[in-house]
């Protein structure tokens, strides 16, 4: 006793105790093993199936082993167990084969758990369409059908069918006449049969022999259709019947009424005429022309020119036998070549010589169409006279030239005033004017116009215009050109002295001016000069002046030397200085006398010249000759001043004298009286 204990007795029933066995369901089989037993017995139990149908499951209760057909039960108890039983079942697997071939039923249909063990299941097999039953197979066999089978074991039985075929025969009539190819393949004999599954579409084309054309099927396909499709779903029987192809000739001749067509001899009474020839036939034609045609050639299905001619029918043919008139070569040329051009009946050609064609007897019309600059002169060759347009009769072969001559105009050219140029035409100098020269329509004529001594040209008139000079003048028509001139006048220009230079407005053409032109002039002096006046045939003394150009002209530009006179001031607000004369732009003319004055500012004096002077100067105003450019100075000094200016001491001396005024004036009046004013 390591602590405080609790213990408990259990007691049990000492005595017998009873066993009730019981099976489930009660048809499934019986259990050994029930009755009464002492307490404490272990009793053997025992489960047995009725049959081969059932088998034993487990048992309900307490067991030593629930899922053994055979244990023990410990009897401490009252007890009560129940043996389960199941049924045995088998499966029945059913294939179709091919899957489409057809189905098989089963009757009774097979539970969801398979077939009770010694179930008869009847098996029938059911063919699709086009199919038949054959056998069966797997864990079935033989050909019976419906057949019946016992479930003692899972099965897999196959129920096998076959596709039905069926016979095509085919046959052309008549024979030797055509073929036919069944799904593409051509067949060497007739007739032919070939199996075909049940429901097979077959394809039946009929190929017809050279000259015959398939006509229709008879038999178990009808109609025209080719190629045309056939079903099987029984024997059939098809025959293609081909017949002889026959073509159409159809002749005719052109123009009508100019000949005649024989067909393998047989002349034609009409036409079109329309003949009917089998495939391959070979036919003869022969084409005859009337009076005053001859056979040109075939046209159509037939080219060429042979006649008579052989054809060969293997389709329809249209032929027409084109007959012509008997036709003269008609060859116009033009001359000389380019000068113009012939129109036949109308029709212009693009070279020459040609050629044309016409029936005996046409009257064709000609008419030479002259080129620019030339004119219709006459006809030669076959055809005379100068008539134009004309006619010539085709009664032969014929040859006909048009002359044409070129077109020539005259140009007359003049100068004006007489005696003051000249005119050259073509680089030729004319002796007197007016003159006067031909050339040919289209003609371009150079025309340069040659100024006398003292004159330039001016212009062109009549049917020339402008200045242009030289220039061209095309000749499409007659012309007159006259070719003026004016007098001109030069103007000579000279400076004194040189170095300096005159502008001339507007400036001196090479020759001169042309009489009555205004110039302008302008002297432009140089650095250092001045203009100083015009001399000559002209005068004045501005540097721009205008002349009139009615002579020959010369002008001097005269101009003068200048310098310049700069002067200065020492202290620059010391004081000024004047010159006289005025300094004038551009400086002093050489020589000038000036007078300059030097003014002090206030405060200041004057004190002396320095600069460009012989010698210092002390004068305030001096006189100077211009003769080069010069520098002064003026120096100014300031003037001393004392510390007590004078005036200083003037007014101390009046401020004295009025204090003894009026001490004075206030003793004449009292002493001791205040001052009235101070």
């Amino acid at each position: 006793m390591d602590g405080p204990k609790t213990v408990t007795a259990h007691f049990a029933k000492y005595g017998d105790y009873t066993l009730i066995v019981d099976a489930d369901p009660a048809e499934g089989g019986t259990v050994a093993g029930g009755g009464t037993y002492e307490c404490g017995t272990s009793v053997i139990v025992e489960a047995v199936p009725a049959d081969e149908r059932w088998y034993f499951v487990n048992w309900t209760g307490d067991v030593a082993d629930p899922n053994s057909a055979t244990t023990t039960v410990y009897m401490d108890s009252d007890k009560t167990i129940i043996a389960n039983f199941g049924k045995i079942t088998h499966t029945l697997k059913v294939n179709v084969s091919p899957t489409d071939g057809g189905m098989a039923t089963l009757q009774p249909a097979q539970p969801a758990g398979g077939y009770v063990a010694g179930t008869g299941v009847t098996l029938t097999a059911i063919a699709s369409k086009g199919y038949e039953f054959a056998h069966w197979g797997g864990d079935l066999s033989g050909s019976t059908n419906p057949t019946s089978v016992v479930m003692d074991g899972n099965k897999i039985i196959t129920a096998d069918f076959t596709q039905i075929t069926y016979t095509l025969t085919v046959d052309v009539s008549p024979g030797g006449t055509g073929s036919i190819e069944l799904d593409g393949t051509a067949l060497s004999s007739y007739p032919d049969s070939s199996t075909f599954v049940y429901g097979a579409s077959v394809n039946l084309e009929a190929i017809p022999a050279s000259g015959y054309e398939f006509a229709h099927w008879s038999g178990d396909l009808s109609g025209t259709e080719n190629p045309a499709t056939i079903a099987m779903d029984s024997d059939k029987e098809v025959v293609a019947y081909f017949t002889q192809i026959t073509y159409i000739l159809t002749v005719d001749v052109g123009p009508g009424g100019t000949g005649s067509i024989e067909l393998d001899g047989a002349a034609l009474s009409s036409y079109p005429a329309s003949s009917t020839f089998v495939w391959g036939a070979s036919v003869n034609l022969e084409a005859i022309p009337t009076s005053g045609y001859e056979f040109a050639q075939w046209g159509g299905d037939l080219s060429g020119s042979t006649n008579p001619i052989s054809i060969v029918m293997d389709g329809n043919k249209i032929i027409t036998a084109n007959f012509a008139q008997i036709t003269y070569a008609l060859t116009v040329d033009v001359s000389p070549g380019g000068a113009g051009s012939i129109e036949v009946d109308g029709t212009a050609f693009s070279s020459y010589p040609a050629p044309s064609t016409f029936v005996y007897g046409a009257s064709v019309n000609l008419e030479a169409i002259p080129a620019s600059g030339h004119e219709f002169a006459h006809w030669g060759g076959d055809l005379s006279g100068s008539t134009n347009p004309t006619s010539v009769v085709m009664d032969g072969k014929k040859t006909i030239t048009a002359d044409f001559t070129q077109i020539t105009y005259t140009l007359t050219v003049d100068v004006g005033p007489g005696g003051t140029g000249s005119i050259e035409l073509d680089g030729t100098a004319l002796s007197s004017y007016p003159a006067y020269s031909i050339f040919v329509w289209g003609a371009s004529v150079n025309l340069e116009a040659i100024p006398a001594s003292g004159y330039e040209f001016a212009q062109w008139d009549g049917d020339l215009s402008g200045t242009e000079n030289p220039t061209t003048i095309a000749m499409d028509s007659g012309k007159e050109v006259t070719a003026h001139f004016v007098r001109i006048y030069t103007l000579t220009v000279d400076v004194d002295p040189g170095g300096v230079t005159v502008t001339l407005e507007p400036s001196q053409p090479p020759g001169g001016y042309v009489v009555g032109t205004e110039v302008g002039l302008t002297a432009v002096a140089s650095e250092g000069y001045k203009f100083d006046h015009w001399s000559g045939d002209l005068s004045g003394s501005e540097n721009s002046a205008m002349i009139t150009m009615e002579s020959d002209k010369a002008v001097t530009a005269h101009f003068v030397r200048v310098y310049t006179l700069m002067v200065e001031v020492s202290l620059g607000d010391g004081g000024t200085v004047t010159l006289e004369p005025s300094q004038p732009p551009g400086g002093y003319v050489v020589g000038t006398e000036v007078t300059l004055t030097a003014v002090a500012a206030e405060g200041y004096e004057f004190d002396h010249w320095d600069g460009d002077l012989s010698s210092s100067e002390k004068a305030a105003t001096i006189v100077t000759t211009i003769d080069s450019s010069k520098a002064l100075t003026a120096s100014f000094t300031k003037v001393a001043r004392s510390p007590f200016p004078w005036w200083w001491i003037v007014v101390g001396v009046v401020v004295i004298g009025l204090l003894a005024y009026f001490l004075v004036m206030r003793r004449r009046r009292g002493y001791g009286k205040p001052l009235k004013y101070l």
